[in-house]
């Protein structure tokens, strides 16, 4: 898996006391060796089990935690396997301003998920 660019982390902050917290009010933080993870009631830890409704939520979730303000979900209509078959070019593609950040993101859930690191 290829490196985050210089001054970006994969360790997002708590949902909760924060003014978007209506919008995720099951979310919270978890630690995981050292990563935080957004976790929700209902919310399969592993992406490939994502239905297109998790997709759009962890997409909305990155938007706010990492202040990524230009992720249109109408272009990531999909579920968890589908984003599995996705290349960082296509991430680019979609969000060329995060999409890094959420391909690298994405493929840390995965990673996680595949080799049992939990």
């Amino acid at each position: 898996m290829a490196a985050l660019p210089q001054g970006h982390s994969l360790a997002p902050f708590a949902m909760q006391n924060n003014a978007e917290s209506n919008i995720y009010p099951t979310m919270v933080k978890q630690e995981r060796h050292g990563h935080e993870a957004f976790i929700g009631e209902n919310f399969p830890e592993d992406p490939r089990q994502w239905s297109g409704h998790d997709v759009r939520s962890w997409l909305d979730w990155m938007g706010c935690t990492y202040n990524i303000r230009n992720i249109d979900v109408l272009k990531f209509h999909m579920n968890g396997k589908a984003l599995c078959l996705m290349t960082l070019d296509m991430f680019l593609y979609r969000v060329p301003m995060g999409g890094n950040l959420l391909y690298h993101d994405f493929q840390s859930r995965l990673q996680r998920t595949v080799h049992g690191d939990r």
